[in-house]
């Protein structure tokens, strides 16, 4: 989960540890709610036989 939020969101892991026991439980539900999420978007991807590309873009 941290290589995420380093990747996505260039969070430090000194920032990371230093965060309160509540920030981190919601972090990891957004986590886990966000690869849930695409997990869904590829199953439907595959049923259809389309073709999908994901992009992220970093501003």
């Amino acid at each position: 989960m941290m290589y995420y939020y380093w990747k996505h969101g260039r969070v430090l892991p000194s920032v990371f540890y230093k965060l309160p026991r509540g920030e981190l439980l919601v972090l990891q539900a957004f986590y886990e709610q966000e690869r849930d999420d695409n997990n869904k978007e590829l199953e439907r991807a595959d049923k259809s036989k389309s073709v999908m590309y994901n992009i992220n873009l970093l501003t």
